[in-house]
């Protein structure tokens, strides 16, 4: 994996789920979904490579580390 994270706010995201997934078409090799279904509740799809919980949680850390250390503002 690298360092180099997106910023998961942009300008350009709105407030349109399909809209931030169309801007990710054929930008990754590997990514975790994680949001609130149309019936509230909490979601998260992965794909194959991350299956292994570990990594899920060694990538959700690594974001959350990242989020708190302001690396995502503009």
């Amino acid at each position: 994996m690298t360092d180099n994270v997106v910023k998961p706010f942009t300008e350009k995201s709105g407030e349109c789920p399909d809209a931030i997934l169309e801007q990710a078409v054929g930008q990754y090799e590997q990514v975790l979904i994680i949001g609130w279904d149309k019936a509230g509740q909490l979601e998260a799809r992965c794909t194959k490579g991350l299956v292994d919980s570990g990594e899920l949680l060694r990538l959700l850390e690594k974001f959350k580390l990242n989020l708190l250390a302001g690396e995502y503002e503009e």
